[in-house]
Parts: C-alpha cells; sequence; structure tokens
C-alpha cells in the first residue's frame, strides 16, 4: 500500500475524532457520540438564552461602522470596570 493504513490510532494522534459509523441511514438519525450531544446541548442552551434576551429588548441593532466602534467601545469599557473591580469572570 502505498500511503498505508488510516487506523483509530492513526486519526487520535492527530487530534482528531475516529467514530466506526457507517453512512447514515435514510431515515432516524445516525449514532452519535457524547461530545456531539453535549455540543448539541449547549448550543440549544445558548439559542435559549438569546431568545430570551431579544424577548426582554436586552440587545443593540449595529447598522453602521459608528454602532459597531460604540458598541465594541462599552463592551471594553464594561471589561476594564470589571478588571478594575478585581472580577476574574464568572
Amino acid at each position: 500500500m502505498l500511503f498505508g493504513a488510516v487506523t483509530e490510532d492513526t486519526w487520535r494522534s492527530c487530534g482528531l475524532s475516529y467514530r466506526r459509523t457507517p453512512c447514515p441511514p435514510l431515515f432516524g438519525r445516525s449514532p452519535r457520540g457524547a461530545d456531539d450531544l453535549d455540543a448539541e446541548e449547549e448550543i440549544a442552551t445558548i439559542a435559549a438564552r438569546a431568545d430570551a434576551d431579544i424577548a426582554a429588548g436586552r440587545y443593540v441593532t449595529v447598522t453602521t461602522q459608528a454602532d459597531s466602534d460604540a458598541l465594541h467601545e462599552a463592551a471594553m469599557n464594561r471589561l476594564r470596570a470589571r478588571i478594575a473591580a478585581g472580577d476574574r469572570g464568572r
């Protein structure tokens, strides 16, 4: 064989996920790893929080470069204030 066999160890040594799943079936869901399911739950949680923020009016519409600059400056000012107060994160 010219290039050798690609094995599970080869995939993992490259930091890739290796799953022994065939092509997905035509109907239903294919088997998925726990990491995929965790990521899906995290995305759903973020989307739900975003929907709640929008419903509560906690959003900003950015249409110009000036809007973007003002939003960035406001975020940086909040960050600087948190750092000055000794807040290390969540």
